[in-house]
């Protein structure tokens, strides 16, 4: 069973309930949030719509509002082409919607928060992801949690890569800060 609420790092993560889908998309139609994305184009209410179900009642991905100070702040989520409890590898997405906490060194905690969960209690072994070649903001952002970057495809993608070994390291100090939070 997948956990429904995470807390550590100063925040709370709450998987997604049907209640959040219309701040989600709110949050996913912002302009600075839509930049980043692979996808990057506006999103319709229809199709939010369909894809916010499905993500619901799938069993290969989780989301999680997060929170900071009681403030929703963002998502955060896990998925993999497999049900997460039978899953060795997974990939991690994040967006802060909140001008106040981007680039904040609180916007580390909901991945800290999240990696810790993959790695310690569904036992995934490794996650990768695609970034925008020309996202350096998360690129650096991925570079301090420990994960790898592969060169940039001819599609202007740069594959990223974390296993638990370079996490621990990566990440000892920024954990003992937040941690104190």
């Amino acid at each position: 069973m997948i956990a429904t609420k995470l807390h550590g790092y100063a925040i709370e993560l709450h998987q997604l309930t049907h209640d959040d889908m219309e701040q989600v998309f709110s949050w996913r139609n912002q302009p600075d949030v839509r930049a980043n994305m692979l996808d990057d184009k506006p999103i319709a209410i229809a199709q939010h719509q369909a894809w916010f179900s499905a993500m619901l009642n799938s069993d290969r991905q989780a989301h999680y509002k997060i929170i900071v100070k009681e403030k929703e702040i963002g998502v955060v989520n896990i998925r993999a082409n497999t049900a997460l409890s039978d899953a060795s590898e997974a990939e991690i997405g994040i967006y802060i919607a909140d001008n106040d906490y981007k680039g904040n060194l609180v916007a580390f905690s909901p991945s800290l928060l999240l990696i810790d969960y993959a790695f310690e209690e569904l036992g995934i072994n490794a996650l990768g992801s695609v970034v925008k070649a020309e996202n350096r903001e998360a690129l650096r952002y991925n570079e301090v949690l420990g994960y790898t970057l592969a060169p940039t495809d001819s599609q202007g993608l740069i594959k990223i890569r974390l296993t638990p070994d370079a996490y621990i390291t990566a990440t000892k100090q920024i954990k003992t800060f937040l941690s104190r939070s």
